[in-house]
């Protein structure tokens, strides 16, 4: 099987070097966003005190995003543990919700300062960067009981392989938490 998995991520490679060079940009240019912002940019006024957040929230995001592809790709026919498997979707998921949660709070931010309805307070800014992360993990939170690795049967340039996958969505979960899935999915 180990024979497999090196073979199956041979013929990856190219993606796993594109996935990997990807997330090393996302990775510099955020920790760059964070240090600028740190040291260099004084926000009086509040109009961009979302970006450092986000740049937090993508900054994890791109490193959730890469170990979850190379380990797909290194470990496709044996992935070596349930724990991470479950652990690594749900960063990629709350990352995937959490982004847009926070970029949807910067338009309505922006909307209210262009339309002179006025501002977020500090208050108010801290209150919605908490309610989207609270949402996000409680929106996820299943994503910790329906994914995880399966065995499965498959057929690999023409042999037939029983392998240890990761799948979002664990097919013996799927018989054990068939209406909760649809109601999870429902709500995202």
């Amino acid at each position: 099987m180990a024979n497999l998995s090196v073979e199956y991520a041979d013929m990856l490679l190219p993606g796993t070097v594109f996935i990997s060079l990807a997330g090393v940009l996302g990775i510099f240019g955020n920790i760059i966003v964070i240090a600028l912002y740190w040291c260099k940019i004084q926000d009086e006024n509040g109009d961009r005190y979302f970006i450092p957040v986000l740049a937090v929230v993508d900054l994890l995001g791109s490193m959730s995003m890469t170990a979850y592809n190379v380990m797909d790709n290194y470990f496709f026919f044996n992935y070596p543990s349930e724990t991470c498997c479950r652990w690594l979707t749900f960063s990629v998921m709350i990352n995937g919700f959490l982004s847009p949660a926070l970029l949807l709070i910067i338009a309505v931010q922006r909307h209210k300062k262009v339309c002179r309805s006025g501002d977020f307070s500090l208050f108010w800014r801290r209150v919605s960067i908490a309610i989207a992360i609270v949402v996000s993990v409680l929106i996820m939170v299943p994503t910790l009981i329906f994914s995880g690795t399966s065995t499965l049967k498959l057929t690999f340039q023409g042999r037939n392989v029983t392998g240890t996958l990761c799948k979002v969505v664990d097919k013996d979960n799927v018989h054990k938490y068939h209406h909760l899935i649809f109601i999870h999915l429902g709500s995202i």
